[in-house]
């Protein structure tokens, strides 16, 4: 039913790399935030971009204001959150496997802040949202994601290959399902970093 009320966040989090290039926000644009074709959105950019880059992620691209000035205008997000989110390192009573990748909780904790600005906006709205989607700045979609309003309620949707983990780029989840997945930094780095090694748990490959 094409008139049925149906609200989201749209979580767009991750370093900017090629967001300022006009295929790729123009691409988000339309194949993301129009075709799902919400009657109440927000839309959320964590990101670290000029002076809020922290120098430990220099080896991403650097961004100013204004390289992503025209993607900021195209895309509208409703909220920007720019600041820098740390690698945190070894937690304080051991070392990390050699091949944990040491940036996964700087990624995951962007994941808590999008999941905190779901509840600001549930607020606002006195109502809980019915869709989070999580999206980073840089993918690009060759055909629209379709209606919101097509997709089973009581399903995560999300790419997966055959041979590993759930891929965490993108994913579209019902609302209650949200708290499990932006709580990944919680559950999958409680200690900061897994014991086994890489080859072992796929989803510390992050």
């Amino acid at each position: 039913d094409a008139s049925q009320e149906v609200s989201g966040v749209i979580c767009i989090a991750g370093h900017l790399r090629s967001f300022g290039e006009p295929e790729v926000y123009r691409n988000l644009r339309k194949n993301v935030i129009e075709s799902l074709r919400f009657t109440a959105l927000r839309t959320v950019l964590i990101s670290e971009f000029g002076a809020s880059a922290p120098e430990e992620e220099r080896q991403n691209p650097w961004r100013s204001w204004k390289d992503v000035a025209s993607a900021l205008d195209t895309v509208a997000p409703d909220v920007v959150l720019n600041f820098p989110v740390h690698v945190e390192g070894h937690p304080p009573d051991r070392l990390c496997h050699a091949k944990y990748p040491m940036s996964c909780n700087a990624q995951w904790r962007r994941l808590e802040l999008c999941m905190e600005q779901v509840e600001i906006f549930e607020k606002s709205r006195q109502a809980p949202v019915d869709w989070v989607l999580r999206v980073r700045p840089d993918m690009l979609f060759s055909v629209p994601i379709g209606d919101i309003r097509i997709f089973d309620p009581q399903k995560l949707h999300l790419p997966m290959g055959s041979w590993t983990d759930a891929h965490d780029t993108f994913a579209i989840i019902p609302r209650h399902f949200a708290e499990v997945y932006f709580s990944t930094r919680q559950y999958g780095g409680s200690d900061f970093c897994w014991i086994s090694p890489r080859e072992n748990i796929r989803s510390d490959d992050c």
